[in-house]
């Protein structure tokens, strides 16, 4: 299976998401979700990736984070690393906890920033597991309604500037439900690796895939070998230790 792709870069949006090997629950104690929120902080602090939403749920986890610094896979590597020795810990178990390599969309945040920090808060909502988000105690939602004090590492600046507002709102705004374009394109059977427009799509990859293999890779177009160059390879190769061969025959004979 291939990888999914990775582009990084400055200033680069991306929602990430990651989700337990075999669908298991990945936080089963408050004690795991706070540890987890503490890692979001270092985030910030070891890495300079800003979260500016979260949600974690039983068996998976939503992240809207900004990369001044273009380091996702550094921040990425320590927060998923870190949590599943403490998780492990705690459950008295060892092995992999998350199903694989996290899964990062690029993100044209111009376009999409304000509707996904709405989907990713509504997610408790649509799978049932509230009937009001005010409710739930482990997303940014709370944070964002103003109804509990952000923590320090939440940026919520971004998305308020969007809305031209701040708590009253953002809570107006998520009340509406989410956006059916990026509902259909969360909906698709295989997720596109950038949300944004084929605008969008191609300028990073102009800008920045030009040294990215896995771009690079995602670019190169295939061409199938032909018969008669299997043929004429094949006859060379065979040529070639035939010549081998007679040679090695004249000289045992001398």
């Amino acid at each position: 299976m291939a990888r999914p792709l990775r582009i990084e870069f400055e200033g680069a949006w991306y929602h990430v998401m990651n989700r337990g090997a075999a669908r298991q629950d990945v936080f089963v104690s408050d004690m795991q979700r706070e540890r987890f929120t503490q890692l979001l902080a270092d985030l910030v602090d070891r890495f300079g990736i800003e979260t500016h939403a979260y949600c974690l749920m039983g068996n998976h986890y939503h992240l809207l984070l900004h990369t001044p610094l273009g380091n996702l896979g550094r921040g990425m590597r320590h927060l998923n690393g870190v949590y599943t020795q403490f998780f492990n810990r705690d459950q008295g178990r060892d092995g992999a906890l998350f199903r694989g390599r996290y899964k990062a969309i690029l993100v044209d945040a111009d376009a999409y920033l304000l509707h996904l920090s709405s989907y990713i808060h509504r997610n408790p909502l649509e799978a049932g597991m509230v009937e009001c988000l005010a409710d739930y105690s482990w997303s940014s939602y709370a944070a964002y309604a103003g109804h509990t004090k952000p923590p320090p590492w939440l940026c919520r600046g971004m998305v308020y500037s969007m809305l031209g507002g701040k708590a009253k709102r953002y809570r107006s705004f998520v009340e509406k439900g989410v956006d059916e374009d990026l509902a259909a394109f969360y909906r698709g059977k295989s997720v596109s690796p950038i949300l944004g427009d084929e605008g969008f799509k191609q300028q990073v990859l102009e800008r920045h895939g030009r040294d990215d293999p896995e771009v690079t890779a995602l670019k190169r177009v295939h061409k199938p070998v032909s018969l008669d160059q299997i043929i004429s390879v094949v006859a060379t190769t065979l040529s070639q230790r035939k010549g081998v061969k007679s040679s090695l025959g004249s000289f045992m004979t001398r």
